[in-house]
Formats: structure tokens, C-alpha cells, sequence
């Protein structure tokens, strides 16, 4: 008899071998900040931590229309930090993007990866409080029109805390995380155009 699978829900929670992420620290704008915690935020100069992560999105279905979409992060401290979430445009490189450059050789069009239209869309995947607790979970809607745009052309994501203000910073779990739990999570919602049949043969 045929059943029909409709197609649901795709969790994406890799280790450092598959995810990238790092960074930005306009306090050391020359530093790449690869294969440790993330921060986000301010520190106590009010310079400012850009955490960038990128998903491998190769396990998402061709033709899947992506519906809904949450990123789930680890927090390792405890901390509201006021942020928004970015579309990154320029293929940066992990081990070599700091606050000045997204590439060894390359600038940003705007130190810190600011330059809206050039550096990040100008859509905001996120815009927002996030509310750090330390040892849970903080999860964070995305908006699923403009995540469409990132599995066309995956060059990661981008939060950039919007504080003003000194000593607002939430550490997060990175896919170095030893403890797999504590990694970076994508969880996406997403429909075909069509529904997959499966006939199945039963005995007498």
C-alpha cells in the first residue's frame, strides 16, 4: 500500500568539521578568533564581538521551500544582549576574517562587517533582544523569506549586538564544543513541491 511522507523538519547540529564559526572583536581588529566560544556583545570599552557562523545547508532537499527557521544556540553565561541577525554577502573565510577583513587579503566594505548592502544584506534575519541563561538553550526565530537567500548562496550568518552601553556580552557554545549539545543548532521547516510515495508490500 502507498504511504505518503511529507516532508517536516530538518535539524542541522554539526561539530568544527562540517560548521564554521568565529568572531569579529573590535577589540583586537587584527585577531582571528577561530576554534573557541563565541562571544557577543560589548566588553568593558564598549567594543563591540560579532559571533559569524556558517551551517552546512547541502542536507536540505533541492527544491525545498523553507517555511520556518530557528537557530538555537548554548549560552555559557548569563546575559540580555539587544542584536540583529545578518545575511553575510562576501565569502569570508574562518581561520582568516577579524574585525577589519573577511578574507587575509580582502577588507570589509565597512570595518566589523557594517556594510549594509555590500558586507550583509540589508534585511535583518533577526532584530531583537537574546536572552542568554547560562546552561540552556536560547532559541531564535529567523525570518524564512530572507533565510531562502542564504541557501542560494551560503556565505554564513552574522550577529551583530546593537548595545551601547559597556559589559554587555553572552558567551556561546561554538561547534568546537566538545559536548555536542552545546553547539550551534539550524532547525528548518520546509515543503516540496512534491510529496514522496512509498509503495510498501506486505505478506499474507
Amino acid at each position: 500500500f502507498p504511504v505518503t511522507i511529507r516532508p517536516g523538519t530538518l535539524s542541522i547540529q554539526p561539530d568544527d568539521n562540517d560548521g564554521q564559526d568565529t568572531y569579529l572583536d573590535e577589540s583586537a581588529t587584527t585577531t582571528n578568533r577561530d576554534k573557541t566560544s563565541l562571544i557577543l556583545g560589548t566588553n568593558s570599552s564598549t567594543k563591540h564581538k560579532f559571533p559569524w557562523l556558517k551551517f552546512p545547508l547541502t542536507s536540505l532537499p533541492a527544491g525545498a521551500t523553507v517555511t520556518g527557521v530557528k537557530l538555537r544556540l548554548y549560552a555559557l553565561s548569563t546575559m540580555t544582549v539587544g542584536a540583529t541577525i545578518k545575511r553575510v554577502l562576501v565569502n569570508a573565510v574562518e581561520n582568516q576574517m577579524t574585525w577589519n577583513k573577511y578574507n587575509s587579503a580582502t577588507s570589509w566594505n565597512t570595518a566589523g562587517a557594517k556594510g549594509s548592502g555590500t558586507d550583509v544584506a540589508a534585511a535583518d534575519l533577526f532584530s531583537g533582544n537574546i536572552v542568554g541563561v547560562i546552561n540552556t538553550y536560547v532559541d531564535i526565530t529567523l525570518d524564512a523569506t530572507e533565510f531562502a537567500n542564504v541557501v542560494t548562496t551560503n556565505y554564513g550568518l552574522i550577529i551583530q549586538d546593537t548595545e551601547s552601553t559597556a559589559n554587555k556580552s553572552l558567551t556561546i557554545g561554538s561547534f568546537y564544543n566538545a559536548d555536542k549539545y552545546r553547539r550551534p543548532e539550524l532547525i528548518i521547516e520546509f515543503t516540496l513541491s512534491t510529496n514522496w510515495t512509498v509503495n510498501i508490500v506486505t505478506g499474507k
